[in-house]
């Protein structure tokens, strides 16, 4: 058994692959296996991949018809073989130490630092560490980063105990093209019992002109949000009843509700939606009635009344109200 299963998703990438791949193989730490997934590229990626299995026995070169990242990734756990797992972005790179600082500890989740490019402007995003947290600690540890999204948001720059991932049988949802990332990091927090935090830079995040989603405020994405939700809500509720804490405690709020759920109000605010469907309003309405903070003024007329609507009058209040709205704001006199 090797230390590390590197998986590496790849579509229509051969402008970056090249760099990417061998970041990987410069490291320092030489104990991996580099898995490419080919994700039915139609550029000369596929090709790429081959080429670094021909000249380095610890790559493998695994083609798939197309079926976007999570499925991707997914193969990459079914073939991998190591103890860890970590994923890396074709067009991303890892630092020259990455792996070698991340193996410092025995930990069932290893998070190291990463460093973000965007043209000539740099962010550095580095744990307040080196710490480990022992099971008895992970109250601690959620405490100290659960609400920071750089750190849970994706699976990059961290390592992932195989034999949990395998257990469990924790897997991107390939439903999703938006959040599956952060839907599989905070499933395999709920089954993580250690923890370490590195404070160097493992990884760097290089983003692209034109790569930054801007699919946030279409109907699309509302349905995207309405996969995502119920099982990270699980997710969530899970830990909070788990590990009790303040991180956990505010989550639900902070995440669940004032990042997503009032996004999808102020999608409807803004436009009719297929979406907006009775079975999705009374979701949205069940998820704002468990909440107990109320949206503050800057949330909005519309996401406020939306949220005290919801605590009196249920959700038929609130979908009643979304109608009476879409109608009032055609004459141009809706709510800001």
């Amino acid at each position: 058994m090797t230390d590390v299963s590197i998986i590496v998703p790849v579509y229509n990438s051969e402008r970056f692959l090249e760099r990417c791949v061998n970041s990987v193989l410069a490291q320092d730490f030489r104990d991996f296996e580099l898995l490419l997934i080919d994700d039915g590229s139609q550029d000369h990626s596929a090709a790429i991949c081959d080429s670094f299995s021909k000249i380095d026995a610890r790559v493998q070169s695994i083609r798939i018809e197309h079926g976007g990242v999570s499925r991707a990734r997914n193969t990459g756990l079914e073939r991998a073989t190591g103890r860890y797992v970590m994923f890396v972005d074709s067009d991303d790179e890892m630092s020259p130490t990455g792996l070698s600082d991340l193996m410092a500890g025995d930990e069932d989740f290893i998070v190291g630092g990463m460093l973000r490019k965007m043209g000539t402007a740099q962010e550095l995003y580095v744990p307040d560490g080196p710490k480990a947290y022992t099971n008895k600690e992970k109250c601690s540890f959620l405490d100290d980063y659960l609400c920071s999204s750089v750190f849970f948001d994706g699976p990059c720059h961290k390592l992932f105990r195989r034999s949990l991932i395998k257990e469990f049988h924790i897997r991107f949802d390939e439903r999703l093209s938006y959040a599956e990332d952060k839907l599989f990091v905070n499933t395999f927090i709920c089954h993580a019992s250690t923890f370490r935090v590195i404070d160097k830079v493992a990884y760097i995040q290089i983003k692209r002109e034109g790569s930054l989603c801007g699919d946030i405020t279409s109907d699309r994405h509302v349905a995207q949000l309405l996969l995502f939700l119920p099982p990270y809500v699980s997710n969530v509720e899970r830990l909070r009843n788990d590990s009790p804490c303040k991180a956990t405690q505010s989550l639900y709020h902070q995440e669940v509700v004032a990042r997503y759920i009032y996004r999808i109000l102020n999608i409807f605010k803004t436009k009719v939606c297929s979406t907006q469907t009775k079975d999705n309003v009374a979701y949205i309405c069940k998820l704002l009635v468990a909440d107990n903070c109320p949206p503050e003024k800057i949330e909005g007329k519309y996401v406020v009344y939306a949220y005290h609507i919801s605590k009196c009058l249920g959700w038929r209040g609130l979908y009643a109200f979304m109608k009476v709205y879409n109608c009032f704001r055609t004459t141009g006199g809706a709510l800001s």
